[in-house]
């Protein structure tokens, strides 16, 4: 056999972990030693089981299901409070007016030179070989990568995936 020496190294250790296995189950029906004792401390009446310092639910926002349910009354002062802090920590979003209506762009791939990358893209089903920098319908390529390219339209950045083959 091949493994012989190997036998001889497995079958005594297999025999040590089962018995150190069985050890512990016969060790563990026994019960704990005097020594390992568990000591508890007896009941005492003045321990409290309320919690003196609490603290209170402000519970003063939109129901997400529509029901009206009784609010909470909350004072007038911590309400104006809460209303300024709500509206100077509100970030607001820049939107426009206007959605910028993309052209129809497809990322085709990617061709590698030795001295730069340029990308086949599909844009108004017009096929155009780009490189980083340039501009073509107002679209600018931003950064070539193998799989996406980033292209800027009118201040918005966008990432156009590869599409897979089928």
């Amino acid at each position: 056999m091949k493994n012989r020496k190997l036998l001889y190294i497995l079958i005594p250790a297999t025999a040590i972990i089962w018995g150190a296995i069985a050890w512990n189950i016969i060790r563990s029906l026994k019960g704990p030693a005097d020594d390992q004792q568990e000591h508890y401390l007896p009941f005492s009446k003045n321990v409290s089981d309320t919690i003196e310092d609490g603290y209170t639910l402000l519970a003063d926002y939109h129901d997400p299901f529509g029901t009206e349910y009784a609010r909470p009354k909350v004072p007038v002062q911590d309400k104006t409070k809460i209303q300024t802090r709500n509206a100077s920590t509100i970030r607001r979003r820049t939107t426009r007016t206007q959605r910028i209506q993309w052209p129809n762009v497809e990322y085709l791939g990617v061709i590698m030179n030795e001295k730069q990358k340029v990308a086949l893209l599909k844009i108004e089903s017009v096929n155009i070989i780009m490189k980083t920098g340039e501009v073509s319908k107002e679209l600018k390529l931003l950064k070539i990568y193998d799989d996406s390219v980033k292209l800027e339209f009118c201040d918005e950045k966008k990432v156009y995936r590869k599409r897979p083959v089928p």
